[in-house]
């Protein structure tokens, strides 16, 4: 592995969901759980950083279906 730039925990988040979201294996997980919370898959699929809000959303969503943080 090669590291390639320091990223902050908010786009760490907002990868890992983007990338399982995108996976046939876990997206079915994660659009019940965004569906249950009405939550807009463009914040997964397409993330806004700057936005606190969503990054709230993510880490809270990651903390369900993951158990982080």
């Amino acid at each position: 592995m090669r590291k390639l730039r320091d990223i902050s925990e908010d786009e760490m988040i907002a990868t890992f969901l983007q990338t399982e979201f995108h996976s046939s294996r876990f997206h079915q997980s994660i659009a019940e759980l965004m569906q249950k919370d009405r939550i807009d898959p463009q914040v997964v699929e397409a993330p806004d950083l700057s936005s606190t809000r969503e990054n709230a959303l993510r880490r809270t969503l990651l903390g369900v279906y993951r158990g982080y943080g």
